[in-house]
């Protein structure tokens, strides 16, 4: 019986938010993932006001840190147009992991394991879409950051823009799993 090695594929997903809970308002899903040795994006913007109507809450804090940023980090979470319900962006993202192939070893990443893909488990559980990925495919990229802080960091481009900071999250985990294979040899 012939077994076949499933392709893994990385995605590294980012959330901007105006909450640091579970039920936090989503205001941009960023996300990205290296297929065949291309960097495939994925970035949409929240209607924040039908998130809020979906029952999705700010907290006080976390506005006013976004008001005591620069304007270019901030730029996405004050535009008002090009948002979308966050339905559309659930299935968008949905699209977007049912096009980077079929038949792949998925594994979600992101900076924590109890903050961006517990808020977009939550947002899928609550609108009722079917989330693109099992529970056993989350990752956390801050404790590989954290256990390999000789590995230095890629240069980086706009903090708090969700997609930015995914690609940056996704480089950097990739220079230190290359760093740990180095280890093995």
């Amino acid at each position: 019986m012939e077994t076949t090695t499933k392709k893994t594929c990385r995605v590294m997903l980012d959330l901007e938010t105006l909450g640091a809970n579970p039920n936090a308002l989503i205001a941009t899903v960023g996300a990205c993932a290296i297929v065949d040795g291309k960097l495939r994006t994925f970035y949409n913007l929240v209607n924040m006001q039908s998130a809020q109507t979906e029952g999705f809450q700010m907290d006080v804090s976390t506005v006013l840190w976004w008001i005591s940023q620069d304007a270019a980090a901030k730029s996405d979470i004050t535009r008002t147009e090009y948002r979308d319900l966050l339905i559309d962006v659930l299935c968008n993202f949905n699209d977007f992991i049912s096009s980077l192939g079929e038949d792949l070893n998925l594994e979600i990443w992101s900076c924590g394991s109890d903050f961006d893909t517990v808020i977009l488990a939550n947002a899928y559980r609550k609108i009722c879409v079917q989330q693109p990925w099992k529970f056993y495919q989350t990752r956390c990229y801050r404790t590989m950051k954290e256990m390999f802080p000789e590995v230095a960091k890629p240069p980086r481009e706009g903090a708090h823009n969700a997609l930015n900071d995914a690609i940056f999250q996704l480089d950097h985990l990739n220079m230190i799993l290359a760093h740990i294979e180095t280890l093995k040899a």
